[in-house]
């Protein structure tokens, strides 16, 4: 188990992010899992949260992938990777050197706040 007594996520990291851990709540309504989604995440579409069941994206806390037609456990735990948006790069603009040899270390100091705000 992970800090706090919160299991590890089965998932790896995606691109640098951990999975997202949902834990249900202890009553609710709702008859599946997915019914439950659907009302909690309404930024994501009915038709995406069926199509990333279907694909097995979220998974238990064993891994395993949940059924689209699963059952709404209260309590239960399942994870999921969140959408990324594609990052745009950043150009690089490296014109200054902060390193000299010879320079002191306040010296290194001031020059690199001086080429940070020169390349701002």
């Amino acid at each position: 188990m992970a800090r706090g007594g919160i299991p590890a996520s089965p998932l790896p990291q995606r691109r640098g992010v951990d999975a997202m851990r949902l834990r249900m709540p202890q009553e609710g309504p709702w008859l599946t899992l997915r019914d439950h989604l659907v009302d909690r995440i309404p930024a994501l579409d009915p038709e995406r949260i069926d199509a990333m069941l279907a694909a097995g994206e979220f998974v238990g806390i064993d891994g395993m992938p949940c059924a689209p037609d699963a059952p709404f456990v209260p309590r239960s735990v399942v994870w999921v990777h969140r959408d990324l948006p594609d990052e745009v790069p950043v150009p690089s603009r490296s014109r200054c050197s902060t390193r000299t040899s010879g320079s002191s270390s306040s010296t290194n100091h001031r020059s690199w706040r001086r080429c940070r705000a020169g390349c701002m």
